[in-house]
């Protein structure tokens, strides 16, 4: 189905590939959980991110999903394909012009915003969590920890990196302004 043309990073979850589709021959990034199921609640726990990505309206800058699938006790996310992280692009480009940074912001800005008009929080945005196309877009993916809002069980929220959350996040308070705190830290 794919060529793997390269892994161009990992995290938590796992392994991502840069890939080339032999259907379409179009290129994309593939997540591959690093670990294998173990049992039930794992694989319930990993699909989560797939059907938290799946429940979010498509939108120009929020990283789209293909689909995902599962193949010997792994689970496989295939995303559209961007350019860099802008946590990678950021080591790289020390001085970054203000006009660039506030196209970056604004386009995150709208993410956000349509995060929040489906109910949703990402709860995790950082710069590892922000992707930049190669239009210049810049795209909020990594919808793991979303939260929607509306089922109201802030039990089984989890928080992301400590270096991004708002304090209310610690002491359990989830709303749509952590999200926005996050998004001034990164920026």
């Amino acid at each position: 189905c794919f060529i793997v043309e390269k892994k161009i990073g990992s995290g938590s979850f796992g392994d991502v590939f840069k890939v080339k589709s032999r259907e379409d021959g179009k290129y994309y990034a593939i997540k591959k959980s690093r670990e294998r199921f173990k049992g039930k609640s794992d694989r319930e726990r990993k699909l989560e991110e797939v059907c938290k990505h799946e429940q979010l309206p498509k939108h120009p800058n929020c990283v789209r999903l293909f689909r995902a699938w599962e193949e010997k006790q792994h689970l496989y996310i295939q995303t559209e394909l961007c350019e860099t992280s802008l946590s990678d692009f950021a080591d790289v480009n020390h001085d970054i012009p203000e006009p660039i940074v506030c196209n970056y912001l604004v386009d995150l800005l709208k993410a956000v915003q349509h995060l929040h008009d489906h109910h949703l929080i990402h709860l995790d945005i950082k710069p590892d969590n922000i992707f930049l196309s190669r239009h210049g877009l810049c795209k909020l993916g990594d919808f793991g920890l979303v939260l929607d809002v509306n089922k109201n069980d802030t039990n089984e929220a989890t928080e992301g990196d400590p270096k991004y959350l708002a304090k209310e996040l610690m002491s359990g308070q989830f709303t749509k302004a952590a999200d926005i705190f996050s998004l001034g830290i990164t920026i």
